[in-house]
């Protein structure tokens, strides 16, 4: 969380991404969606389909 969080909020040496893909396989499948959902709770982006 703390990694896309980062990519979605920019730091002081880089900045904001537009569109951050997340991508999973197996066991992580359920990590990720709980990443994207707290990343759309926290309004850092939107779930879409790809």
């Amino acid at each position: 969380m703390r990694a896309a969080a980062s990519f979605l909020r920019g730091t002081e040496d880089k900045k904001p991404v537009k569109e951050l893909k997340l991508t999973a396989l197996g066991e992580a499948i359920g990590i990720v969606a709980s990443v994207a959902a707290r990343c759309e709770k926290e309004e850092l982006g939107s779930i879409k389909e790809a």
